[in-house]
């Protein structure tokens, strides 16, 4: 779902965690399909984990933001767009979200669109924490240079 946004000045970033399957094979077939289309980067790395694929990704990032979505994640078309748009007339220490609604029923109906500033840092994670967001990441969006 990320290749079809309607924004399209992505730099695609794939973290493959030590697939033991055909992952590599997969990826690399779908990057030969796509790669006039958007930008994407495969990165081989041996299993480490969420947190080390997601540096991992982050030292090979060249952009100025950051959205974090994994492989069981589906977002909408206008998924980047609606993370970017606000942020023409906000600061680099503004945290946006979107609406997170999981078609799987994890989470329900929970819409908590909205921009915080990192300055009032402690009311953006009691709304983030009090609505079960604060552990999903592919609904916001982070400065590069704040991570």
């Amino acid at each position: 779902s990320i290749v079809d946004q309607r924004y399209k000045n992505i730099e695609l970033i794939i973290v493959n965690d030590g697939s033991a399957d055909r992952t590599s094979y997969l990826i690399e077939r779908f990057i030969e399909n796509k790669s006039d289309e958007i930008n994407i980067k495969l990165i081989e790395k041996e299993n480490g984990g969420v947190s080390s694929a997601r540096n991992k990704g982050l030292s090979s990032a060249t952009g100025k933001y950051i959205i974090f979505i994994d492989s069981d994640d589906t977002v909408s078309p206008e998924h980047v767009m609606s993370l970017i748009s606000p942020l023409k007339d906000l600061s680099p220490n503004d945290l946006v979200c979107n609406s997170l609604i999981d078609e799987h029923q994890r989470v329900k109906n929970i819409n908590l669109e909205g921009c915080y500033h990192l300055e009032c840092f402690e009311k953006a994670y009691d709304v983030l924490e009090c609505s079960n967001q604060l552990g999903y990441l592919h609904n916001k969006i982070f400065s590069r240079d704040i991570i």
